[in-house]
């Protein structure tokens, strides 16, 4: 009878069966064919092995992916946020900056072979600076005017001379309330909380084209907001001076949105509206007399499938 060596580490069976198909000159079919399924045996648990691990560089790669992709979306969103930024175009910190920033957002997209987020509308040109200091220069009409504009000078700056001056003005009477600087930063950072409710609302639907509407828009800064990301911008107010303010704010901004003179709880003001595709009434409600009446006059402007 043949000897068979054994190896450290293998089966007595398997040791037997590899001795005999590669050594013995005497090995029958039987012991061929069981060999064979050995190597077969063998053969599978290494592709097993080769497709656990393309899995696993698959499952890191997308991970990867994951990663790079939501590192895009937030790249692109603060983009898009400094593009809106009216001190980043009245600074105009340099066609440069915005090519570069850009070329970001393109490379990263590129990268998963997908486009870019469409571009966002077109940031409305600078303020002309020569007007911009002839405005900020100007005297005021009165005393008072040049009083208030001196005691609130630190709101003033390129980005709202228009502004700036009207709400002056419009606040002269109220130059001895002890809440005038409450009424008066409260006006001058209407765009400020404009930016951010259109921001949280861009976080769900898409603004760039929509009809929008703010009902008690009154100094203008949800209409600048929703109209520097392309809405077609539509305000009403019952106030006709703080529509002038508004006028005056959109001309710093430099933007085209309509407003007008409506009183939303009489049905029959707003005749020839919408429909509109978002409407906003932020500190409305709670100053009407009938609000479920109210808010069936707006539900009337909203467009099939709108937001209100």
């Amino acid at each position: 009878m043949e000897e068979k060596t054994m190896t450290a580490g293998a089966a007595p069976h398997e040791e037997s069966l590899t001795a005999t198909r590669s050594d013995s000159p005497e090995a029958t079919d039987t012991d061929l064919l069981i060999g064979a399924l050995f190597e077969a045996r063998e053969q599978l648990r290494l592709s097993r092995l080769r497709e656990e691990a393309m899995g696993a560089r698959v499952t890191i790669a997308e991970k990867q992916t994951w990663v790079a992709v939501r590192e895009h979306r937030r790249m692109t969103a603060e983009i898009d946020k400094i593009e809106r930024s009216r001190f980043f175009r009245i600074a105009s910190i340099g066609s440069d900056t915005l090519k570069k920033l850009r070329r970001v957002r393109e490379s990263v997209a590129s990268l998963f072979g997908r486009p870019s987020a469409p571009p966002a509308p077109a940031a409305p040109p600078p303020p002309d600076r020569e007007e911009i200091r002839e405005i900020l220069s100007a005297d005021f009409p009165n005393d008072t005017c040049r009083e208030l504009a001196n005691r609130f000078s630190h709101f003033r700056h390129e980005g709202n001379p228009h502004y700036f001056r009207a709400l002056v003005t419009h606040l002269q009477a109220g130059k001895d309330d002890p809440l005038l600087p409450t009424y008066f930063e409260f006006a001058i950072s209407c765009n400020q909380r404009g930016e951010k409710v259109a921001e949280l609302l861009g976080r769900h639907t898409r603004i760039v084209g929509k009809r929008y509407l703010d009902i008690g828009c009154a100094y203008g800064g949800f209409l600048v907001a929703f109209a520097h990301r392309g809405a077609e911008a539509t305000g009403v107010d019952l106030d006709e001076s703080l529509l002038e303010l508004a006028r005056a704010n959109f001309r710093d901004q430099r933007i085209d949105a309509q407003i007008l003179l409506r009183d939303v709880t009489r049905e029959g003001d707003l005749a020839g509206l919408g429909p509109f595709d978002l409407i906003t009434a932020n500190d409305v409600l709670e100053h009407v007399e009938d609000p479920a009446g109210t808010i069936r006059h707006i539900a009337r402007l909203l467009a099939p499938g709108g937001a209100a």
